[in-house]
């Protein structure tokens, strides 16, 4: 689902930019007087522990609701224990917290609707990573040079996994679908409804094969680095360079 906070360039930014207020040491931008919606755009003091975004701010005598985070909004910022969204929040932008020093168990919260590109990319700390169920598309460079990432699981109904989206994972061995257990492979098991892998997606990576879901059974002898399924419904397009062998 596009995002109509999001410019055509696929940059972070804003339809109509309003007026910026801090809130409990967080700043934001109205996006909808109408509506009365904002996006959440930084803090104003180094994070630390848990960031706890609230559903609703007070400002000039009114509420609003946050409903996203803005693109680089927390770029490099300091350690931060995890991230608590409210169930108002649908989208967040690109680079948001690119740079974080972040928990190593992460998970992305269900509800959302939107994630922009390299979200997290330079991330340190972060070793798991748990995607939504409802998550279709990972976006290009998500993960990006997170050099301490080590385990994805990814949600089943997964469709897209963008350019690269785990490059420079140096850490990074197993990717696994929903139904998967993690101590029985190594590399990516990627779920029956991925029908398209960007370019250079594993690259610089230690993962060195790529399963589907219905190749689980299979011994790794039998199995080549990639596989195309043969069904109607299976992988449509892999674009070259999406896995770095070493």
């Amino acid at each position: 689902m596009s995002c109509p906070y999001i410019l055509k360039n696929g940059y972070g930014g804003m339809v109509d930019v309003g007026t910026e207020f801090v809130y409990r040491q967080m700043r934001y931008y109205v996006l909808s007087v109408e509506d009365r919606e904002v996006a959440l755009s930084g803090a104003t003091t180094d994070l630390s522990g848990v960031v706890d975004i609230p559903a609703k701010v007070r400002f000039n005598n009114d509420d609003y609701t946050v409903v996203a985070i803005f693109g680089m909004a927390f770029v490099d910022a300091g350690k931060v224990a995890s991230v608590k969204y409210p169930s108002t929040m649908f989208y967040l932008m690109s680079h948001a917290f690119a740079g974080a020093d972040l928990d190593p168990a992460f998970e992305i919260p269900s509800h959302l609707e939107y994630v922009g590109g390299y979200h997290f990319a330079g991330c340190t700390g972060l070793r798991e990573v748990y995607l939504p169920k409802g998550m279709v598309d990972v976006p290009s460079g998500m993960f990006n040079d997170c050099l301490d990432l080590m385990f994805v699981k990814l949600g089943p109904n997964v469709e897209t996994i963008g350019d690269f989206a785990f490059m420079g994972c140096k850490n990074l061995s197993l990717v696994i679908g929903d139904n998967c257990l993690p101590d029985k492979l190594e590399g990516a098991v990627l779920p029956e409804s991925v029908c398209e892998v960007g370019g250079s997606a594993f690259s610089d990576t230690r993962i060195e094969c790529v399963y589907t879901d219905a190749e689980i059974g299979k011994r790794y002898d039998d199995v080549p680095v990639f596989r195309k399924r043969t069904d109607s419904n299976g992988l449509k397009r892999v674009r070259s360079g999406f896995v770095g062998l070493r």
